[in-house]
């Protein structure tokens, strides 16, 4: 809504105007715009001769300022340095939750979409493809249709022979009892099983375990870390197991590498992974929705000690 002839400070008044406020009025808030904008300097610049970084700075800056019921705020997050974006974000929160206003905010941006955003709308050419809680419809959004994302194996196995006389060649899960899980939803504590092959003693072999998140990495696991022994192995098959508590997992889709290193070398099989999804089958509604609404992707329950002093 800026014209282009204008300098950067007949802008903000104009837009005060517009909306109806006093000259009086614009003139109180104007230093909390110009200071949060960052562009003192070009104050007095016809904003034709703005960056678009610039544009969106004091565009956004004014917009924040002048108390609307409804905040409209399009891509704001594309353009700007971390600094300002990290602004941005924190004045958003403070208008929502402080002041109580609406914001509906349009972004590609799905951290930012988790951080500020109870219910989401995804659009498609202009049609409404989904409709929901933030987390349902980001999860549609990266990973389409299915219910959490992309194609689920619980079980990864290969004949293929390489080079290096190291190689994974097995990764499957079991329930707690042992019995191999066919199915990809997890609801239970779950047993990572790994079957590895050897053909000549190596010593500094290292086995590894990382689980994933939408691509994040979440959690990384040595073998050496558990048994110090490991770090020399003699030739033949080995069959490793680690324990991953379902309750450290939040409802969506993981994935389970297994990873291989000797020295600097890095000798993974980029297939070595497996993928599930997990189910919160807590019979408690309210405890479901706010162990899941919590930040992060996994949930640890660590032991507190708490007394009065």
């Amino acid at each position: 809504g800026f014209h282009p002839e204008l300098t950067g400070r007949e802008n903000v008044f104009l837009n005060g105007a517009i909306l109806g406020m006093t000259r009086s009025e614009m003139a109180k808030k104007f230093d909390a715009i110009v200071e949060f904008a960052g562009i003192e300097k070009f104050l007095d610049t016809p904003v034709k001769y703005y960056s678009s970084g610039m544009y969106v700075r004091l565009a956004f800056s004014v917009a924040a300022h002048l108390d609307p019921d409804i905040l409209i705020i399009d891509e704001v997050l594309a353009v700007g340095d971390a600094e300002f974006q990290k602004k941005c974000l924190g004045k958003m929160e403070e208008v929502t939750k402080q002041e109580g206003r609406t914001i509906l905010f349009v972004s590609h941006n799905m951290g930012a979409i988790r951080q500020l955003c109870n219910r989401c709308v995804l659009l498609q050419n202009g049609k409404i493809i989904k409709l929901g809680m933030t987390e349902d419809v980001v999860s549609y959004y990266l990973y389409g249709q299915n219910k959490y994302g992309a194609e689920t194996s619980s079980k990864f196995t290969t004949d293929n022979k390489t080079s290096f006389p190291a190689q994974v060649t097995k990764i499957w899960i079991e329930s707690e009892n042992g019995i191999e899980i066919s199915e990809s939803e997890i609801k239970k504590d779950l047993i990572l099983n790994i079957e590895y092959r050897i053909d000549q003693t190596l010593k500094g072999l290292v086995v590894a375990s990382l689980v994933s998140r939408e691509g994040m990495p979440i959690m990384y696991s040595y073998d050496t870390d558990a048994d110090e022994s490991l770090w020399t192995r003699e030739e033949g098959v080995y069959q490793a197991k680690v324990a991953l508590p379902f309750s450290i997992f939040k409802e969506g889709s993981y994935t389970i590498s297994v990873l291989m290193g000797y020295g600097q070398e890095n000798i993974t099989d980029p297939k070595s992974f497996i993928r599930f999804n997990v189910e919160n089958n807590s019979d408690d509604l309210t405890h479901k929705s706010y162990r899941n609404d919590r930040p992060g992707f996994i949930m640890k329950d660590v032991q507190w000690e708490t007394r009065k002093t």
